[in-house]
């Protein structure tokens, strides 16, 4: 089976953009790991989220929308509320 050019979504394969610097094969997370990422992005403490704002940061790139729209979401939660403590 040729994987190059596209994506993993569940058991499904996706095309997407060829980019040089990204893997021919993309794992694009199922629709219900992502709800469960949006309930943890709004339940969780922030001050839990500050420990892997590095890796928050890096998935701001990321190719998969989903990932990259969460990540933002995370990181303006963050900010917003160190905003309110200063």
């Amino acid at each position: 089976m040729e994987l190059s050019g596209r994506c993993w979504q569940g058991a499904q394969l996706l095309p997407h953009p060829t980019v040089s610097f990204l893997p021919s094969v993309l794992f694009v997370p199922p629709p219900q790991v992502t709800a469960i990422m949006g309930q943890l992005a709004k339940n969780v403490p922030m001050h839990t989220w500050l420990a892997a704002l590095p890796q928050l940061i890096s998935r701001v790139c990321h190719p998969c929308k989903e990932v990259s729209e969460l990540a933002k979401s995370i990181i303006v939660r963050i900010t917003q509320v160190g905003n309110a403590r200063l």
